[in-house]
């Protein structure tokens, strides 16, 4: 980058200072509070951090602390002397500064953009800062509004940039460029300027000269853009809200555990639209955003899918039709902090005792407690039973003691496995289906095996060995058996 002055603007800096005041007083959090601010030296994070730093009505200015942070993607020759460049800035405003540099640097803008992300959300959380600051202003939203409307994007791609979203904020989106130049100019603020944001390559710096056009034509056009993008943001609330609602209706479920959302199949016999919001609904809530194509392709594909096969959503996401629903199932992922633990079944030699196996589930491990006696065991803390024998989140069995031959083993369904029952023997995956498990849950379904391999109790389903869980109840003449998931 080359560095830049202002210039002149008319007096459009009049009551800039106010207006931002205005929106960090009502945006951020009461007393002191600590703001990060993405600093590129050009002309917008410069003059927002002057503006930051200098501007801002006393009271407000002195309960912020201000941090900034610079990122050198490497993707041009010389951007070096951008860091060396916005260091000097921040040691003559006196505000402390991160800077980082990409080993590896992106190949395109999307690349740029997840790694400058990525970046500013580290080092607020290294730097303890409440919110991160960027300098996207109402020209910028004006650009992202053309884009996604020449995209043929929706309600809710036309709220464009969002004034607030966790921990960012961009307290400019109502303040022009030229708005942003004229206080530069008035302030003396230097910036460096980035030659690739006037190259081919850049989305923005292609749109410009259109949006420009427009301008001539329609004098208006940056607020008319800038206010559908608010009227946007009111109107897809009050969608959301309504697609809440029949989504309750409906029966729309989020499992905790792992992420998935669980449709009701019957969603596809509503109109159109609202199956298309409510499958977004579903997908969003998983964590992902299927563009119109995926969408459109789900919503043919998925009233004829059968039972057990799966379509792909995009980014790792599946959709899985069971029964009696559609299942959007996020990508498997490692649990933090270490290795994905494997599948351990436990062995059952002793006439009683305790231990834990852990299940092949289908996006993670299941863990299950198990306790065996020839009476039933109190439960532990934290097991989830309230009491002896059966309990909140316990399933128990008494096993008839002539049915049974130690050593037993508790582990996932495998194909192939079938129970003893009064009737003689089932596969056990017909007793899953019937009662309606997904086919990506079968693994993590627990089974009770003899030393022959034979299964004897199935706990998810309360089916064991002549479905005797009363009988012998007191020990003499049956093996106890509790089972639980760890931490339910």
């Amino acid at each position: 980058m080359t560095e830049r002055a202002g210039h002149p603007v008319g007096d459009a800096s009049t009551g800039l200072a106010d207006r931002v005041s205005e929106v960090l007083a009502r945006e951020l959090p009461d007393g002191p509070v600590r703001v990060l601010v993405a600093l590129s030296g050009g002309a917008d994070s410069t003059t927002l951090l002057h503006l930051l730093r200098f501007g801002l009505e006393p009271g407000l200015r002195a309960r912020i602390e201000l941090h900034a942070a610079h990122l050198d993607h490497a993707m041009r020759p010389g951007s070096d002397a951008d860091a060396a460049w916005v260091s000097g800035v921040c040691r003559a405003w006196g505000v402390p500064l991160q800077v980082d540099r990409l080993v590896d640097p992106p190949s395109d803008e999307a690349s740029a953009r997840d790694a400058r992300l990525a970046f500013l959300q580290s080092r607020a959380a290294a730097t303890g800062c409440d919110r991160i600051v960027t300098a996207h202003h109402a020209d910028d939203q004006a650009e992202t509004v053309l884009f996604r409307a020449l995209r043929g994007t929706g309600v809710h791609g036309l709220r464009g940039i969002p004034p607030r979203r966790g921990p960012w904020l961009r307290p400019l989106l109502d303040v022009r460029r030229a708005e942003l130049r004229a206080w530069a100019t008035a302030h003396g603020v230097r910036w460096r300027e980035d030659p690739t944001n006037h190259g081919e390559g850049n989305t923005r710096a292609r749109l410009r000269p259109l949006l420009e056009q427009l301008e001539r034509v329609v004098p208006s056009a940056v607020g008319a853009l800038t206010a559908l993008a608010e009227r946007a943001t009111a109107i897809d609330g009050d969608l959301e809200a309504l697609v809440g609602d029949l989504a309750d209706r409906v029966g729309m479920r989020v499992h905790a555990s792992d992420g998935r959302v669980e449709l009701p199949v019957a969603f596809t016999e509503l109109a159109p639209e609202s199956a298309t919001h409510l499958l977004r609904d579903a997908c969003r809530r998983a964590g992902i955003v299927p563009d119109a194509a995926t969408t459109e392709r789900l919503l043919a594909e998925l009233p004829g899918l059968q039972v057990g096969r799966r379509l792909d959503v995009g980014e790792g996401f599946e959709a899985h039709r069971t029964r009696d629903a559609v299942l959007i199932v996020p990508p498997e992922r490692s649990d933090e902090g270490g290795e994905r633990p494997t599948s351990a079944p436990l062995r059952v030699d002793g006439p009683e005792g305790s231990g834990t196996a852990v299940l092949p589930g289908a996006r993670r491990p299941r863990t299950v407690r198990v306790e065996w006696g020839a009476r039933p065991a109190a439960p532990e803390a934290g097991n989830g039973a309230g009491g002896p024998g059966d309990g909140p989140g316990r399933r128990t069995v008494h096993l008839p003691a002539e049915s049974i031959t130690l050593p037993l083993t508790v582990r996932g369904w495998v194909p192939g496995d079938r129970i003893r029952l009064q009737g003689g023997t089932r596969r056990v995956v017909t007793l899953l289906s019937e009662a309606g498990v997904p086919v990506l849950d079968r693994p993590s379904i627990a089974v009770l095996v003899d030393a022959d391999g034979c299964v004897l109790w199935i706990p998810d389903l309360d089916v064991g060995v002549e479905n005797s869980r009363a009988a012998a109840p007191h020990g003499h003449d049956s093996l106890w058996m509790g089972f639980s998931d760890v931490g339910v």
